[in-house]
């Protein structure tokens, strides 16, 4: 399969996995109404010929179905994520375990993660996020995620974390709203150099996206230092 650079300018390709036809089958007709800008392009009940599939359909999107996120879930997910890079995975899952969920986000660039009780509008709104670039999680995902940030935060309060200047300001500049390029331009250094920079600053303090990081730095008084 061809490494991509973006997502269709027009209406992304979709390819579904999941163990039931009829689930299959209800997400399809959930994108049908609820999206206009996705088009199913292939589905499989498992993986034992995922790199036919996606050589054959070239999506944009992979939605699969994790129902516990167990080892052999991980393990897809990282496979996909190191032989795919440019795509996209939604997941959706029953898992109800806390730290499982917390777990799974934190380690995996995963762009939607959504409980299967989310709504079909979810479904719909998650895709279009990943066509503009946005991750997206169901509002039970972000509880969880949420929790689960707090709980993390407190056992590490103690903790003192050390960031550079130069990933202090780089901080200062993502909580301005300020792009990858735009950021470089100002510290008059490469975008790959941000990004790296990013990469290091989100391993630090043990957060996935921009969204916790800035909400690490003004809880923990880190942007104040410039």
């Amino acid at each position: 399969m061809k490494k991509k650079t973006a997502l269709s300018k027009q209406n992304n390709k979709v390819v579904i996995i999941d163990q039931y036809e009829i689930f299959r089958l209800g997400l399809k007709s959930v994108l049908s109404k609820q999206s206009m800008h996705a088009t199913i392009v292939g589905e499989a009940a498992g993986y034992q010929n995922i790199d036919t599939l996606l050589s054959a359909t070239h999506p944009d999107i992979l939605l699969i179905s994790l129902d516990k996120i167990n080892l052999a879930d991980k393990e897809i997910v990282t496979y996909l994520k190191q032989t795919y890079p440019d795509l996209k995975l939604i997941v959706l899952t029953d898992c109800q375990d806390e730290k499982t969920i917390v777990n799974f986000a934190k380690n995996n660039r995963i762009e939607g993660l959504l409980s299967k009780t989310a709504t079909s509008q979810d479904v719909a709104f998650a895709i279009q996020s990943i066509r503009y670039g946005n991750n997206f999680y169901s509002q039970t995902i972000k509880d969880i995620l949420y929790n689960g940030y707090i709980l993390d935060a407190s056992s590490r309060e103690n903790e003192k974390i050390q960031l550079t200047n130069r990933e202090v300001e780089i901080v200062l500049l993502c909580s301005k709203g300020l792009l990858a390029k735009e950021i470089a331009s100002n510290m008059q250094i490469s975008k790959r150099t941000v990004e790296t920079h990013k990469r290091n600053i989100f391993k630090k303090l043990g957060v996935s996206n921009m969204r916790e990081m800035i909400l690490y730095a003004v809880k923990n008084g880190i942007i104040e230092r410039i």
